[in-house]
């Protein structure tokens, strides 16, 4: 519950109990896998990223440098075609790891990372039959993150 008044929260939370069982426990510290930290002199709320940190040890991209936009300008990602040489599709392994880094960026761009929207969208389209082009710029958003995270320069 979010309000500048502790006395309405404080009634809202009497309404609550009085209509349903419930326990009240305190200031929010993890939500959804995020943390926050409230510093309330300063009037600072912090949201931690240790979720993305977590996401880049999953897959690997812990030493690797990052990027600074979420895909290369003028990228542009297709079905796989058969008289393309570039790109090769996933067997059932590299399919389920591409399907995992997008349903995990699809989760940091709900929560946190609203930025990541149009990349997400674009690489969902083609979890039904990645290929390892599809798979490249799924590692690449990865990248971008470490900078945006500041683990990289």
């Amino acid at each position: 519950m979010f309000s500048p008044s502790a006395v309405r929260v404080a009634a809202l939370k009497a309404l609550l109990h009085a209509k349903y069982k419930m326990t009240d426990h305190g200031l929010v510290h993890c939500f959804l896998g995020i943390e926050i930290e409230r510093v309330r002199p300063n009037r600072i709320l912090h949201i931690h990223a240790r979720a993305i940190q977590k996401l880049l040890a999953i897959y690997g991209l812990s030493s690797y440098n990052g990027n600074w936009i979420p895909q290369p300008t003028g990228s542009r990602l297709r079905k796989l075609d058969s008289d393309s040489d570039s790109a090769k599709a996933l067997d059932s392994a590299g399919q389920r790891r591409y399907q995992s880094i997008v349903g995990s960026l699809m989760w940091l761009m709900r929560c946190t990372r609203p930025d990541l929207a149009f990349t997400v969208s674009m690489l969902s389209k083609f979890s039904a039959a990645p290929t390892t082009e599809h798979l490249a710029a799924a590692s690449y958003v990865l990248r971008y993150l470490r900078i945006t995270l500041g683990l990289a320069i």
